[in-house]
């Protein structure tokens, strides 16, 4: 993805086909590096809806696998999925994250919703 971004093109035949149903691209640890790449470009809200709209008309569902932040490329999406433990701790550290999200919507992205699981 990080050449994508930095060539302004996306080869998509790289994408693999798995038997049971569902594509993927592989990433690597370059994958970090497209937060800082994406920090120095001007219209850094729609490169990843720019690279993703050609797939779009292909696929229900496009996840992407990011670090536990609210980059760059977490404030782009349209929903994201929130992975928590049974636990206090985890439940407090949820709402504050619920909270940065609701935030996000309201002054970034109003098409963001976030789902719990």
């Amino acid at each position: 993805m990080l050449e994508v971004i930095v060539n302004d093109e996306c080869e998509y035949d790289s994408i693999l086909h798995h038997d049971e149903g569902f594509d993927f691209i592989p990433t690597n640890t370059r994958l970090a590096a497209i937060e800082s790449t994406l920090t120095n470009l001007e219209d850094k809200e729609t490169v990843l809806k720019d690279i993703i709209a050609p797939l779009k008309k292909n696929y229900d569902y496009i996840l992407i696998d990011c670090s536990p932040s609210l980059g760059i490329l977490t404030i782009c999406v349209n929903s994201i999925i929130i992975p928590i433990q049974s636990e206090y701790l985890s439940s407090l550290s949820t709402i504050n994250l619920i909270s940065s999200i609701l935030k996000i919507k309201r002054d970034i992205n109003p098409n963001i919703s976030s789902n719990k699981f």
